[in-house]
This record gives C-alpha cells, sequence and structure tokens, in this order.
C-alpha cells in the first residue's frame, strides 16, 4: 500500500483508493455521534401510566401539566383505575401504587426514596424522566 525509500514514501494504487474510500469514515462516526446525542438529550415518546383513580385523578393529574412542560416531547396517556395492570401485557410504561410502608426503624420516606433511587437508574429515558419528576413531587408533598 505504500512505496517506500529511504527518504521518502508515496501510496500504491491500493493504498490511494483505500485512502479516499475511507477518509471521509472519521467525519461520519461524528455525525452519527451527534444525531444519536440529539435523540438522547431530551426524552422523547409515548409514555403510558397507570395510577389509582384517586390518586391520579386528584393528585397525578395536576403534576402531569409541569412535567410536560419539562418534557414536551414525551406524550403521556394516563389510565386511572384501581385494577392491578400488568406493565408488559397492559402496555404500561409505568404503573404507580401507593401503600404505607412499615413504621420504624425506617422512616418511609426514606425507604420509598432509596428504592426509587435504585430502580431510576435501570429506566429507559422517558420514564427515568417521569420517575425522576414523580420522586421530586412527592418529596415535596404534604401528606397530613
Amino acid at each position: 500500500m505504500l512505496h517506500r525509500t529511504t527518504r521518502r514514501f508515496a501510496l500504491t494504487a491500493a493504498g490511494q483508493e483505500y485512502y479516499l474510500a475511507s477518509r471521509d469514515i472519521p467525519d461520519a462516526l461524528d455525525a452519527a455521534d451527534r444525531a444519536v446525542a440529539r435523540h438522547q438529550a431530551q426524552p422523547s415518546g409515548k409514555l403510558r401510566i397507570n395510577a389509582p383513580m384517586a390518586f391520579g385523578t386528584l393528585e397525578l393529574a395536576s403534576w402531569l401539566h409541569d412535567f410536560s412542560r419539562l418534557y414536551p416531547h414525551i406524550h403521556i396517556n394516563l389510565v386511572c383505575n384501581d385494577r392491578v395492570v400488568g406493565l408488559i401485557d397492559d402496555g404500561f410504561g409505568v404503573a404507580l401504587r401507593l401503600a404505607r410502608l412499615p413504621g420504624p426503624p425506617w422512616p418511609s420516606g426514606h425507604v420509598a426514596r432509596t428504592g426509587a433511587a435504585q430502580l431510576i437508574r435501570q429506566l429507559s429515558p422517558k420514564v427515568r424522566a417521569f420517575a425522576d419528576f414523580a420522586v421530586r413531587r412527592y418529596e415535596n408533598c404534604r401528606w397530613d
């Protein structure tokens, strides 16, 4: 691929052809990285959420307005009912259920935040965005 002497070198015909065919590869890879980064920078897509009727209509509906302003490319489909749904079988990305957590030795809020923080790291970008938003909203609520 190279003609080499002690003082200089030059491409052979095969080397020249190889160079011409591959010189745009780094630019193409950079362009592909930028294209993917644009999609990852802002979560997007459809997100189906299932929540209990009372919580979904009284509390969660108001949260979704703020969530939609933060993530305008995520389209929410909220289904409120009191039945247990299957995430995969029923096509939900998130299913919220409320329960009292056991008392001492752990404060219930600590258990919820710890469990949520461990789960959030394993979710898709749009579900992670909603979970992170919901945890922040939950921590700011008064449940008196």
